[in-house]
């Protein structure tokens, strides 16, 4: 199953909302464990600190290299073929006007 943000979001726009998701998810675990009456609910505090490590998953397998298409030996082949042919024109253009 594809990310749903994949399509709408970017990669780094996606890497900052996971960041702030666990910071949220955080101090939510924070607020749970400090509870006003003294008394720990330690299951929750602690699910909810681990649920904090979604985001942080999350973020990690987000890849913000932008695609590069791979070259295969054709294009490559006419790359080198067309620069061959700009430096000879360079060069004799450059003849040209030491000649003259």
């Amino acid at each position: 199953m594809s990310n749903p943000l994949k399509d709408v979001l970017s990669p780094g726009v996606r890497r900052v909302l996971y960041a702030v998701l666990f910071v949220i998810i955080l101090a939510f675990g924070a607020v749970q464990a400090a509870t006003a009456d003294g008394q720990v609910d330690w299951l929750k505090a602690a699910a909810t600190f681990i649920s904090a490590l979604i985001p942080l998953l999350a973020a990690s397998n987000v890849n913000t290299t932008p695609e590069v298409p791979v070259l295969d030996q054709v294009t490559y082949a006419q790359l080198v073929k067309e620069l061959q042919e700009r430096d000879a024109a360079l060069a004799k253009h450059t003849e040209e006007i030491v000649n003259e």
